[in-house]
């Protein structure tokens, strides 16, 4: 990016639907952004593009991968953000919310930054929990009102998908877990 300023990933960003307009809201703030998906990819570079932004960067490949061996095991943003994971029933090995990877991301997080959860799918916010209580006790679920997050131009984005998940009677749980202090190798 060519400055010092705060970063936020995005895992899965898909079309960059959210990415794009939560990167707009906050300019000051560098986006990456990160999907396997080569359509996807595409269309938020686009997205990007035709917003004129400066602080969108994105990766096509995997995101578990990246954290693992690609980014330095370093605290490298504020926020990562996992809005809509595919619950991939019956392959749990292949779920972004599993705990090798939530123990990348702590790594990866700054103390005082937070991971992002949005999901339509019924059980997942257990299960998501259930992952991160696990990883560490540097990890605190906060309600809305008790962080940055919650601010305008920080929430999660009215998407197309969430809007067709409400359309459809799916309810959509938001989760926000701070981590609360430093755990290298917890």
């Amino acid at each position: 990016f060519g400055r010092d300023a705060p970063r936020v990933l995005e895992i899965g960003c898909g079309t960059g639907e959210a990415l794009v307009e939560l990167a707009g809201a906050r300019p000051e703030v560098d986006f990456v952004g990160v999907d396997w998906y080569r359509g996807g990819v595409a269309a938020s570079m686009q997205r990007s593009a035709e917003a004129r932004l400066t602080n969108v960067r994105l990766i096509r490949g995997d995101a578990a991968t990246l954290l693992e061996v690609a980014l330095p095991a370093a605290p490298l943003f504020e926020e990562v953000l996992v809005f809509f994971p595919d619950p991939w029933r019956g392959s749990e090995e292949r779920r972004i919310l599993r705990a090798a990877v939530i123990g990348h991301i702590r790594l990866r997080l700054r103390p005082g930054g937070l991971l992002r959860i949005g999901t339509d799918v019924q059980g997942y916010p257990e299960e998501a929990r259930a992952v991160i209580a696990a990883d560490s006790s540097a990890w605190r679920e906060v309600g809305c009102g008790e962080c940055e997050a919650c601010r305008p131009g920080h929430g999660r984005p009215d998407t197309h998908y969430a809007r067709e998940a409400v359309r459809e009677g799916r309810q959509i749980h938001d989760l926000c877990f701070l981590l609360t202090k430093e755990h290298v190798d917890e």
